[in-house]
């Protein structure tokens, strides 16, 4: 299943707006948006991304649903394991990232239907 089908079967939809600071992470740097999905139930979160400075065209909902799915892959993962496999050096900061990509990926579960197991990258 590609993230377009993902979007397609749920019907998926967003508004953005652009925001001074990502809550999820508050060091990283580039510009931040705050993202309101609605599927076609009417069920809506609001999702927080980040994409570099040079990256001036907004964010699609294909970039990030393609991230929450990518991410899925980690919320079976221990903090330890989670720091070690994406290169950071503090726990406290690796568990906190962990967290909320456990948090993004249940609101995406709440949404879709699709089995994020089966989701392939484009």
């Amino acid at each position: 299943m590609k993230t377009t089908d993902i979007i397609d079967n749920n019907n998926l939809t967003m508004t953005s707006e652009i925001i001074s600071e990502n809550p999820n992470n508050v060091k990283m740097y580039g510009n931040h948006y705050r993202c309101l999905v609605k599927n076609g139930e009417g069920k809506q979160g609001t999702f927080y991304f980040t994409k570099g400075y040079g990256l001036k065209d907004g964010v699609k909902l294909t970039e990030l649903v393609e991230c929450l799915a990518m991410d899925s892959a980690y919320i079976d993962m221990e903090s330890q394991d989670f720091m070690d496999n994406m290169g950071y050096e503090d726990i406290k900061e690796s568990n906190d990232i962990l967290k909320s990509v456990k948090r993004c990926t249940r609101k995406l579960n709440n949404l879709i239907t699709d089995n994020l197991e089966e989701w392939e990258e484009d």
